[in-house]
């Protein structure tokens, strides 16, 4: 177990790492490597999200809402992609250019400002591909969806305000947070198996709201992993963002895991 001496040190490691690094937060590499850039009307670069790697392993897909942006989707014959949106979301339009081979249907759950409109997508083959457009009361969803072996069972979006002001939030409150917690509060009971990996984390704590993966510097240079967490029973993935040479997940999990392929290292929240 740490000291106090010990603690101190570390946060104040932490807090200068956040406070000196030139790095802006950004949403998970293993996410943002995901994005296929295709050239717009404008010439400028577009990005088609790609959740390929979370279809590998069938977990729901989050993404980031941008306008513009074409969002690329997994399905899989046999299997139904659920398109979730945020509560009191209304759709008011469901459009596919191939309406013969792709089946869509509408639906919702919950009621008053916890309803929340569903639109369930089901290709009848493998090797199809077709857009759909979903017009709601808020915003308007380009998505590019594919057959094949492997598919998305749930997919939803984060609406954000600008990129910019949120990056600035995010980073202004985790300077701020790690300045202040108290020391003794931080939590360095976690096991990691695989250390020898130039992608495993050399050490993982938390401070009772979120948890920090202290990431080698040959990080960098190697494969960025996907970082998911076991949770009742379902491994979902989940974003992170990447400040002063830290992995820093808004959330406490009991087990996490870091993948790349079908390597994989646990991290595991212990009692002490």
């Amino acid at each position: 177990m740490m000291n106090k001496k010990k603690y101190l040190a570390v946060a104040a490691l932490v807090a200068s790492s956040l406070l000196f690094s030139g790095e802006a937060p950004a949403q998970a590499k293993s996410l943002e490597s995901l994005g296929t850039p295709v050239a717009g009307e404008d010439g400028t670069a577009d990005y088609i999200q790609n959740p390929y790697d979370a279809a590998s392993f069938g977990l729901e897909v989050e993404f980031k809402y941008e306008p513009h942006e074409t969002y690329q989707i997994y399905c899989q014959d046999g299997f139904i992609t659920d398109i979730k949106f945020q509560p009191g979301e209304k759709v008011t339009y469901v459009g596919a250019g191939d309406t013969t081979r792709w089946v869509i249907d509408r639906s919702s759950a919950g009621s008053g400002a916890l309803r929340t409109e569903h639109v369930y997508v089901k290709p009848v083959k493998r090797g199809l591909s077709t857009n759909i457009i979903i017009n709601t009361n808020m915003r308007t969803y380009q998505i590019h969806a594919i057959s094949g072996q492997r598919y998305n069972p749930m997919v939803s979006w984060v609406v954000e305000t600008s990129r910019e002001q949120l990056n600035r939030q995010i980073r202004e409150r985790d300077i701020e947070n790690m300045m202040t917690v108290n020391a003794m509060n931080l939590h360095f009971g976690y096991r990691i198996s695989e250390k020898s990996l130039s992608w495993s984390p050399e050490m993982a704590f938390d401070d009772g709201q979120k948890t920090y993966l202290k990431m080698k510097p040959e990080i960098k240079s190697s494969v960025a992993p996907v970082f998911m967490i076991e949770e009742h029973g379902k491994t979902i993935l989940v974003n992170y963002r990447v400040v002063g040479g830290y992995y820093v997940i808004d959330r406490i999990f009991k087990t996490g895991k870091l993948m790349v392929g079908t390597t994989k290292v646990m991290i595991k929240r212990g009692s002490v």
